[in-house]
Protein backbone atom coordinates (compact mmCIF):
# COMPACT_ATOMS: atom_id res chain seq x y z
CA UNK A 1 0.00 0.00 0.00
CA UNK A 2 1.12 3.33 -0.68
CA UNK A 3 -0.43 6.54 -0.55
CA UNK A 4 1.61 9.03 -2.91
CA UNK A 5 1.64 8.36 -6.23
CA UNK A 6 5.15 8.78 -7.43
CA UNK A 7 6.28 6.00 -4.52
CA UNK A 8 3.34 3.49 -5.71
CA UNK A 9 4.45 4.01 -9.61
CA UNK A 10 8.85 3.54 -8.28
CA UNK A 11 7.51 0.56 -6.25
CA UNK A 12 5.78 -1.14 -9.29
CA UNK A 13 8.72 -0.31 -11.73
CA UNK A 14 10.98 -1.88 -8.89
CA UNK A 15 9.24 -4.93 -8.22
CA UNK A 16 11.58 -8.25 -9.28
CA UNK A 17 9.27 -9.97 -12.37
CA UNK A 18 9.92 -13.71 -9.98
CA UNK A 19 7.11 -12.08 -7.64
CA UNK A 20 5.52 -9.93 -10.07
CA UNK A 21 2.26 -12.58 -9.89
CA UNK A 22 2.17 -12.58 -6.02
CA UNK A 23 2.57 -9.41 -4.92
CA UNK A 24 0.81 -6.53 -5.45
CA UNK A 25 1.11 -3.23 -4.41
CA UNK A 26 -1.76 -0.94 -4.15
CA UNK A 27 -2.15 2.83 -4.43
CA UNK A 28 -4.77 4.90 -1.70
CA UNK A 29 -4.77 7.53 -0.05
CA UNK A 30 -4.81 8.11 3.64
CA UNK A 31 -7.37 9.57 5.67
CA UNK A 32 -7.73 9.80 9.50
CA UNK A 33 -9.51 7.71 11.27
CA UNK A 34 -10.31 6.67 15.39
CA UNK A 35 -9.91 3.01 17.06
CA UNK A 36 -11.42 3.85 20.93
CA UNK A 37 -9.92 7.10 22.31
CA UNK A 38 -7.09 7.07 19.75
CA UNK A 39 -6.87 9.21 16.33
CA UNK A 40 -5.18 7.87 13.79
CA UNK A 41 -4.30 7.67 9.84
CA UNK A 42 -5.38 4.73 7.79
CA UNK A 43 -4.98 4.00 4.24
CA UNK A 44 -8.91 4.99 2.83
CA UNK A 45 -9.05 1.35 1.14
CA UNK A 46 -7.19 -1.61 2.78
CA UNK A 47 -8.10 -4.83 1.16
CA UNK A 48 -9.74 -7.37 2.87
CA UNK A 49 -8.39 -10.89 2.31
CA UNK A 50 -6.84 -13.55 4.83
CA UNK A 51 -3.37 -11.86 5.81
CA UNK A 52 -0.60 -13.65 7.48
CA UNK A 53 1.92 -10.90 7.48
CA UNK A 54 1.97 -7.55 7.65
CA UNK A 55 5.23 -4.76 7.40
CA UNK A 56 3.55 -1.42 8.77
CA UNK A 57 5.64 1.17 7.47
CA UNK A 58 3.03 4.01 6.40
CA UNK A 59 0.94 5.78 5.69
CA UNK A 60 3.02 9.17 6.65
CA UNK A 61 1.57 9.79 9.97
CA UNK A 62 0.23 13.71 9.76
CA UNK A 63 -3.41 14.42 10.03
CA UNK A 64 -5.09 15.33 6.59
CA UNK A 65 -7.08 17.91 9.09
CA UNK A 66 -4.96 19.30 11.33
CA UNK A 67 -0.98 18.12 10.87
CA UNK A 68 -1.03 15.98 13.82
CA UNK A 69 1.36 13.37 14.38
CA UNK A 70 -0.68 10.43 14.52
CA UNK A 71 -0.44 6.73 15.08
CA UNK A 72 -0.54 4.29 12.20
CA UNK A 73 -3.99 2.35 12.88
CA UNK A 74 -4.12 0.02 9.23
CA UNK A 75 -2.63 -2.89 11.62
CA UNK A 76 -5.27 -2.54 14.18
CA UNK A 77 -7.98 -2.39 11.24
CA UNK A 78 -6.96 -5.55 9.51
CA UNK A 79 -6.42 -7.69 12.68
CA UNK A 80 -10.34 -6.60 13.75
CA UNK A 81 -11.47 -8.51 10.68
CA UNK A 82 -9.49 -11.28 10.92
CA UNK A 83 -10.05 -15.19 12.33
CA UNK A 84 -6.71 -16.20 11.23
CA UNK A 85 -3.36 -15.29 12.67
CA UNK A 86 -1.60 -12.12 11.87
CA UNK A 87 2.08 -10.97 12.62
CA UNK A 88 3.78 -8.10 11.99
CA UNK A 89 6.68 -5.62 11.99
CA UNK A 90 5.79 -2.27 12.67
CA UNK A 91 8.72 0.06 11.72
CA UNK A 92 10.36 2.52 13.86
CA UNK A 93 7.33 4.90 15.37
CA UNK A 94 6.53 5.75 18.97
CA UNK A 95 2.88 6.57 18.99
CA UNK A 96 2.17 3.53 16.81
CA UNK A 97 3.99 1.02 19.27
CA UNK A 98 2.27 2.76 22.40
CA UNK A 99 -1.47 2.14 20.92
CA UNK A 100 -0.15 -0.94 19.95
CA UNK A 101 0.49 -2.69 23.24
CA UNK A 102 -2.37 -0.69 24.76
CA UNK A 103 -4.61 -2.66 22.18
CA UNK A 104 -2.60 -6.28 21.99
CA UNK A 105 -0.89 -6.02 25.34
CA UNK A 106 3.11 -6.37 26.04
CA UNK A 107 2.89 -9.85 25.88
CA UNK A 108 2.01 -9.80 21.97
CA UNK A 109 3.65 -6.78 21.17
CA UNK A 110 6.72 -6.49 21.61
CA UNK A 111 9.24 -3.68 21.19
CA UNK A 112 12.98 -4.34 20.18
CA UNK A 113 15.51 -1.77 21.16
CA UNK A 114 18.11 -3.18 19.20
CA UNK A 115 16.03 -3.27 16.20
CA UNK A 116 13.83 -0.29 16.96
CA UNK A 117 11.19 -2.57 15.71
CA UNK A 118 7.98 -3.93 16.83
CA UNK A 119 7.32 -7.29 16.97
CA UNK A 120 3.45 -8.39 16.96
CA UNK A 121 2.90 -12.04 17.83
CA UNK A 122 0.05 -13.66 15.95
CA UNK A 123 -3.00 -12.37 16.39
CA UNK A 124 -6.71 -12.01 15.32
CA UNK A 125 -10.33 -10.62 16.16
CA UNK A 126 -10.29 -12.04 19.49
CA UNK A 127 -7.00 -10.45 20.63
CA UNK A 128 -8.26 -6.44 20.40
CA UNK A 129 -8.28 -5.65 23.68
CA UNK A 130 -11.71 -3.87 25.05
CA UNK A 131 -9.98 -0.76 26.68
CA UNK A 132 -10.61 0.56 29.91
CA UNK A 133 -10.50 3.69 31.36
CA UNK A 134 -8.07 2.53 34.22
CA UNK A 135 -5.15 1.16 31.58
CA UNK A 136 -4.45 5.03 30.82
CA UNK A 137 -5.11 6.43 34.61
CA UNK A 138 -1.19 5.62 35.18
CA UNK A 139 0.14 7.17 32.03
CA UNK A 140 -1.61 10.55 32.65
CA UNK A 141 -0.86 13.84 34.93
CA UNK A 142 -4.35 15.58 35.54
CA UNK A 143 -2.35 18.18 37.15
CA UNK A 144 0.13 20.67 35.92
CA UNK A 145 1.43 19.49 32.26
CA UNK A 146 0.00 16.33 30.76
CA UNK A 147 2.53 13.45 29.77
CA UNK A 148 2.45 10.63 27.93
CA UNK A 149 4.86 7.84 29.38
CA UNK A 150 5.69 4.96 26.55
CA UNK A 151 6.20 1.86 28.30
CA UNK A 152 7.87 -0.26 26.33
CA UNK A 153 8.50 -4.21 26.94
CA UNK A 154 12.69 -4.47 26.54
CA UNK A 155 14.28 -7.63 24.66
CA UNK A 156 14.69 -10.76 27.29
Amino acid sequence: MEEDAGWHQKAREMLPENVADIVEIIHSPKVDGIYKIFRGVQYQEIPDRPYEFVFSDGPERHSLVNGDKLFDLDLIQIVRRSETPVRAVVDNHYLTFYVLQKVFGTDLARYSVKHRLMFVDPVTKDDVRHLRKENFIPDLRIFGETELKLRMALDD
